[in-house]
């Protein structure tokens, strides 16, 4: 089956200068695990942010708190 056929053409993107806060609340209202991340004047895939990523960033901010 081509993956034409499950795909979903709606993505939902961000650019690399996107704040974290709105990465989360794109994940949260989305219920998806990760987004990708494109270079505004060429439209392409630069990255995938993740929740993972998204938690790993936290996690640091937190140990620094500690």
């Amino acid at each position: 089956m081509p993956v034409v056929n499950v795909m979903s053409s709606d993505v939902i993107f961000v650019e690399p200068e996107t704040d974290v806060s709105e990465v989360v609340d794109l994940l949260i209202e989305s219920k998806v695990g990760a987004i990708p991340v494109i270079r505004p004047d060429t439209r392409s895939v630069v990255g995938v942010v993740s929740y993972i990523d998204v938690l790993r960033a936290l996690q640091g901010t937190l140990e620094d708190e500690a």
